[in-house]
């Protein structure tokens, strides 16, 4: 022990990191976003109880990171709600940090202190059109709202911007009764997600704040959606927004939903590396299982034949029978695997990934996201197959809650009507486009292709993080200037990093294919959803396939 009275680091330990830490590495290192910089995070608890075990991890995370830098970490309580809150949790959470070894020098802040400036940005959005003040109660908002492919009402949303800022005022001032008045963001009453129909940013609470006092009484919403669904389902997504869903993996919390859930909904295909641990491990008895890619014919990885244009780099000979375009990124669509062998047969795994160009080893074999089989679990991207997975998911909603039977029907039967547009829409201009061929960085994009006549060349497999050779990398450029590609696609939530390296070298532009495995929070709040991004898909894909 040291004299502060902590474990010094072992060279075994200082070689232990995880991918935060691989970030701040990264920033921080010479030549990176931050070199020179100070490592500064943040702990904020919201002190309306006494700190758990998740608080306790989420704190050594962030007082530990910093502390391991020489760097600094704030200690900020997030009391927006009067209602829950007390010193008592304040100084609770305070103790529990010390008996932890952890201290945020002076480095101690409130939500509150921010009340001002938070009143300040709201006049600020109603002064740019962007809020209003609303007088519905919750249960006429709520009769408002409309439905799946019904937008939402308000007759207070072209409220004028004046009379929004008096009324704001006398809500601050305490002269509307509590309920009487809300402040919402004006946001989208067409969203897909109805918690994203211009949800509510300030409410009246007349109630003592432990800081301070009567001096407010109204106060800023931290939490807008609460259920994401229809009002029939409480909906918990297991995958956090922004997520990278290859890697995930679920936590202690998300076993305890699971032990207390009706339906589980999971897309299948191997996408969910970890489900049948997972679901072996819960003793939920009632608990209804759906695949919701149950049904549809599945793509499978690239043949093992590609694995002989790996193994022979050295063959001249070989290397002029890969200039057939034809044969070289035709990703194989005219292999008739039902013919003569097995392909099931085939180990597609982890260390031994199949691209569609050839076949390829990865270095990261202690990690277990392979696709199952070598299948392609993308199956949403045809929205055919999408509108087949809503109606599996209906199928169990209504299995599980069969009082319910004609709302989820009457959903199912608006949304299969958007799908079914989508896809024509799809046919339609694709059909009309001179090009064919996208190179992407991940070959997630199968299923879109085959239903719509493209053929994608992948710089990188069916699993994202995958590594290319060298000898691929020149492939994919060689291809990217015999046939006048004009992008290269890649997906937000992993690296860009070779579909860059191909632009830079090449001289064209990259641009974002959204393979819709997992929204970010900033997507979610927009209010997009599989529609609307999948809308934004085609039009990139127009518009890289034109002349």
């Amino acid at each position: 022990m040291t004299e502060e009275g902590k474990a010094p680091l072992t060279e075994e330990s200082a070689e232990s990191k995880n991918f935060i830490l691989n970030f701040i590495d990264e920033d921080i290192a010479e030549g990176g976003r931050f070199q020179g910089l100070t490592v500064h995070t943040r702990f904020p608890p919201e002190p309306n109880g006494y700190l758990h075990i998740g608080h306790c991890k989420a704190l050594c995370i962030d007082f530990g990171t910093a502390e391991r830098y020489g760097g600094l970490c704030n200690l900020r309580m997030d009391d927006t709600n009067p209602a829950k809150e007390d010193t008592e949790y304040v100084d609770a959470i305070q103790q529990d940090i010390h008996w932890l070894g952890f201290d945020w020098g002076d480095r101690f802040f409130y939500g509150s202190d921010y009340f001002e400036k938070d009143y300040e940005y709201a006049v600020e959005l109603i002064k740019k059109g962007l809020a209003y003040v609303c007088e519905l109660t919750p249960e006429e908002f709520k009769a408002n709202r409309g439905d799946i492919g019904i937008p939402a009402t308000s007759p207070y949303r072209d409220r004028p911007i004046e009379e929004n800022l008096r009324l704001f005022e006398k809500m601050k001032n305490g002269q509307v009764e509590e309920g009487k008045m809300t402040l919402r963001a004006k946001i989208d009453l067409a969203s897909g997600n109805l918690n994203l129909r211009d949800p509510i940013i300030y409410r009246i609470r007349f109630i003592n704040h432990h800081r301070q006092g009567t001096k407010w009484c109204i106060y800023p919403m931290y939490d807008f959606a609460s259920k994401i669904g229809a009002d029939q389902i409480d909906l918990i997504n297991l995958v956090p927004s922004g997520t990278e869903p290859h890697d995930w993996e679920p936590s202690a919390s998300d076993l305890t939903n699971l032990e207390k859930a009706d339906v589980f909904v999971y897309s299948g295909a191997g996408m969910e590396h970890w489900v049948d641990r997972v679901l072996n491990s819960l003793t939920n008895e009632n608990l209804m299982v759906v695949e919701a890619s149950n049904g549809i014919a599945l793509r499978t990885n690239s043949s093992d034949e590609d694995e002989e244009h790996d193994e022979h780099d050295n063959h001249d000979e070989h290397d002029e029978h890969i200039e057939s375009e034809e044969h070289e990124f035709s990703d194989h669509e005219d292999h008739d695997h039902s013919e003569g062998e097995d392909h099931a047969d085939h180990d597609h795994d982890h260390d031994s990934e199949s691209t569609g160009l050839f076949h390829f080893h990865t270095s990261d074999s202690g990690h277990s996201h392979s696709h199952d089989g070598g299948l392609d679990p993308h199956v949403w991207l045809n929205p055919e197959y999408a509108k087949k997975e809503m109606e599996n998911i209906k199928n169990a909603f209504v299995s599980a809650d069969p009082k319910n039977k004609d709302f989820y029907e009457a959903n199912y039967e608006k949304y299969a009507v958007e799908f079914d547009k989508l896809d024509e829409d799809f046919h339609n201009t694709i059909a009309a486009l001179p090009n064919r061929e996208i190179v992407v960085a991940h070959e997630a994009y199968g299923y879109l292709c085959d239903a719509y006549g493209l053929t994608q060349v992948g710089i990188e497999g069916l699993t994202p993080d995958s590594e290319p050779t060298p000898r691929r990398m020149a492939r994919i450029i060689d291809f990217v200037r015999e046939h006048h590609v004009k992008v290269i696609f890649f997906e937000a939530l992993t690296s860009s990093k070779s579909a860059d390296t191909v632009a830079a070298e090449t001289g064209i532009i990259t641009s974002v294919l959204n393979p819709l495995e997992g929204l970010s929070a900033e997507e979610i709040v927009a209010g997009n959803d599989y529609l609307s991004v999948m809308r934004d898909n085609l039009n990139a894909l127009s518009e890289a396939l034109s002349e």
